[in-house]
């Protein structure tokens, strides 16, 4: 029997089965599938299943729909038209209800990592949001157990959990980030969730929801400082390697530290003396590059390594790819031999102490050096991602002396710098490596050669610098 011929005054009958429709009721491949109706009223098409498998059943049903159609006048057929576009609305939704269950609190953290969209985060961010989602489920378990849905999470549970984080007394900025995160996930899985609200957004135009703290109540106590002279001079004295190399880095172009450990020798342009890379927090959000000026001193540093592979330190990458908390673990504990004090005691009632040193301070210390050494504050900017001159401010520190005598070292600008207790002196080299030496060697021959008056101030230079560089 083809019921799927009718037309749209009687209406068609066909089977749904597997995301797809059959016309032919009788075949047998479809038998499974439940029988719906399609017709067409005012020029509108609306389909409704008729909740029935069996093709008679469904025969019938369609006639006691069709026929009030049929013999109603064109007033009441809008009337009714508009009353089974709702009806049939309601079921569609029910339906997809049913074929779609509400996620429940415990799978929401795997449906948002799957999710194509949310945000690309970059992977410490991502990483950071998992751990903060994982505090959430953990808390609402032990405080609400009856809350197993994510629509099940309403304002007065979001509030309660706001509560808990004031309670456990977090700065402000880590409060906002456990609650931005969370509306975030509710945000993106919002029709999965079969949510009615987002429980832990602020909406600043109504005033309405869980509003956000103001950092700027604790910036002053908060802010991070940058190394004095004597701190990253002992620090240099201190790092050997990999980790020498990487604190120079950091210092000499305020990269972050993924950024920093993963620095490829594509990026360094050893001649024209300029970095050239796309950071990875922002790769994936704009894709553009930054461009740092090569200083002298880490210039330098390059110049003794080995340039052989793809990365300039690759076995802090190994390191890092292994455990990304590693390298800021050895960075605090080279702070600790250099006998740097990391943390500071304040009054804030959210934090007794704060840590004020550690990897994050090699790049306050570079904007420091950038703004006082005539960097125009763009430029920063654009070195280091921040999007507006306030943050600039954060990590700009006025001890003017320390800074002037930093950036004129860095800058190669100072007349005294020699004299003080500077980075990269004179004492904190590293000895050239064995195989600098042997190929300085072979250079050293090949200048040797070279003969005649005109030449003889450029021989001089070249032998000059190549003892530089064998040190």
């Amino acid at each position: 029997m083809n019921e799927g011929s009718g037309s749209n005054r009687k209406g068609s009958l066909y089977r749904r089965w597997r995301g797809k429709k059959y016309y032919d009721l009788e075949a047998p491949e479809t038998k499974g599938g439940v029988i719906w109706l399609r017709y067409m009223v005012a020029g509108k098409t609306i389909e409704q299943s008729l909740k029935t498998k069996v093709a008679d059943e469904a025969i019938k049903k369609r006639a006691s729909i069709m026929r009030p159609l049929e013999l109603a006048s064109a007033k009441e057929v809008l009337l009714q038209t508009e009353v089974r576009l709702k009806q049939v609305e309601n079921e569609q939704q029910e339906e997809w209800k049913k074929e779609n269950p509400p996620l429940k609190v415990d799978e929401a953290w795997n449906a948002y990592s799957r999710s194509q969209n949310r945000p690309r985060s970059g992977e410490g961010t991502f990483y950071g949001y998992s751990l903060k989602y994982e505090q959430f489920r953990l808390w609402i378990k032990k405080s609400s157990p009856s809350v197993v849905f994510m629509k099940d999470v309403r304002t007065p549970t979001a509030e309660a959990y706001a509560e808990h984080l004031t309670v456990r007394k977090l700065s402000p900025s880590t409060y906002n980030q456990h609650l931005n995160m969370l509306a975030l996930v509710w945000s993106v899985l919002f029709k999965k969730a079969q949510a009615q609200e987002n429980p832990f957004a602020w909406d600043k135009k109504t005033r309405t929801g869980i509003q956000r703290r103001s950092i700027l109540a604790e910036a002053h106590q908060r802010k991070k400082r940058p190394l004095t002279v004597e701190e990253i001079d002992e620090l240099l004295k201190k790092a050997k390697g990999d980790y020498r190399t990487l604190i120079m880095i950091l210092v000499c172009t305020g990269l972050r530290r993924v950024d920093g450990v993963k620095l490829e020798w594509k990026s360094i342009d050893l001649d024209h003396n300029i970095l050239t890379l796309v950071p990875q927090k922002t790769s994936k959000r704009t894709g553009k590059s930054v461009y740092v000026p090569l200083f002298p001193q880490l210039k330098q540093e390059l110049l003794l390594r080995d340039r052989k592979g793809r990365y300039v330190m690759p076995e802090l990458v190994k390191q890092y790819e292994k455990d990304s908390t590693v390298i800021s673990k050895e960075i605090k504990k080279l702070f600790v031999a250099a006998k740097i004090e990391t943390s500071e005691a304040t009054g804030l009632a959210t934090a007794k102490k704060i840590g004020d040193l550690g990897i994050h301070s090699l790049r306050h210390t570079f904007v420091t050096i950038a703004r006082y050494a005539g960097f125009p504050d763009p430029l920063i900017r654009q070195i280091t991602g921040h999007s507006s001159e306030i943050m600039v401010d954060h990590y700009t520190h006025s001890a003017e002396k320390m800074v002037a005598t930093l950036s004129g070292i860095l800058l190669g600008t100072a007349t005294t710098a020699k004299a003080l207790p500077a980075p990269f002196s004179e004492s904190v080299k590293e000895k050239a490596p064995d195989w600098v030496k042997k190929q300085a060697a072979e250079m050293k021959k090949l200048i040797e050669k070279i003969s005649g008056k005109g030449n003889a101030k450029l021989k001089a230079k070249l032998l000059t610098h190549l003892a530089t560089l064998t040190q």
